[in-house]
């Protein structure tokens, strides 16, 4: 009996993980715009408003397209 529950649940996982995945919002480049200041502090331990300017896709963007902006590590 347990060992059909596990199984059922391993099955049954993935889809719901699927399902979580598609309901959250897709972030990229068309959703980014420059900051107001010239420098970006992404020194640890990073606040909560500022983790995903902080993120590598973000920073990758910000280098090619805010010019003078200073990304402090």
């Amino acid at each position: 009996m347990m060992l059909k529950f596990a199984f059922g649940l391993i099955v049954t996982l993935p889809v719901i993980a699927g399902a979580a995945a598609q309901t959250q919002p897709v972030a990229g480049p068309a959703a980014f715009v420059c900051p107001k200041t010239q420098t970006l502090n992404c020194m640890p331990i990073v606040p909560a408003e500022r983790r995903a300017l902080c993120q590598k896709d973000y920073r990758d963007w910000a280098n090619k397209h805010c010019p003078g902006l200073q990304i402090v590590y």
